[in-house]
């Protein structure tokens, strides 16, 4: 499958070069089983360590993902905002970036994608968002976490814009406020996203630009600022368990 090395570089970084190219040129595709270290080893003639590093590098720029166990190994990915969402991950840590620029992000991002879905989407791409708001509907019926699905739904938007750049940013804002979130518990997803939720597809559906992203601008500022009442109710309460 491989060739062995030029040794113009490090050699891990000849070795992960080659196997992007071959990602990038679709001669693996996503989901497939790369060869194991050994043979990967023989092919590049090179030692397992030197592989073993060429795998890290390429999993952390999102090009694989590697499982664990008797079916695990090095699979092909295509995570490729995943080396943006850790560089905003430290920008958040070091309180360059705040919650509000994130929920800013969203809502220059996420209305535009819907837009375009509305104008552009097709009955297929409908059909995905059906499904996963009556997923939505299902789990909430049950008394089940409601919040994951939700951000698939608006995920499920941006991704249907078509565009890479807007994906990738969408991904990584919506990535970053889970993280966040998980932090308040009792953020949960309200009754109100779910109608807003079955209110935005039927825009789309409907071909209505306009009121799509107007409906999906108004749903992620009720997030903001339910979000926001949270964070000053958790303040107060550590205020006054100081005293």
């Amino acid at each position: 499958m491989f060739e062995p090395l030029e040794r113009r570089k490090k050699a891990y970084e000849e070795v992960a070069d080659k196997i992007r190219d071959r990602i990038l040129q679709k001669e693996v595709k996503l989901n497939d089983r790369l060869p194991s270290e050994r043979e990967m080893a023989e092919q590049f003639v090179v030692s397992r360590v030197v592989v073993r590093e060429a795998i890290r590098s390429l999993e952390l720029t999102g090009f694989v993902i590697v499982k664990k166990g008797v079916k695990g190994g090095a699979f092909v990915a295509q995570e490729y905002d995943r080396p943006l969402i850790s560089s905003i991950r430290h920008m958040v840590s070091a309180g360059e970036v705040q919650l509000d620029d994130l929920f800013a992000v969203r809502l220059l991002v996420e209305p535009f994608a819907a837009e375009h879905v509305a104008r552009n989407g097709s009955d297929e791409d409908v059909s995905k968002l059906g499904e996963i708001l009556e997923l939505a509907e299902d789990a909430s019926n049950k008394g089940e976490l409601v919040r994951p699905l939700n951000f698939r739904f608006h995920r499920q938007i941006v991704q249907l814009s078509g565009n890479a750049i807007l994906s990738a940013v969408g991904e990584t804002t919506l990535t970053l406020l889970t993280d966040f979130l998980q932090d308040l518990p009792s953020s949960e997803v309200s009754p109100q996203h779910l109608s807003f939720h079955s209110d935005i597809l039927a825009a789309i559906r409907e071909k209505d630009e306009k009121t799509s992203g107007e409906l999906i601008r108004a749903d992620i500022d009720m997030l903001w600022q339910s979000v926001r009442s949270l964070i000053k109710s958790d303040q107060l309460l550590a205020t006054a368990s100081r005293r």
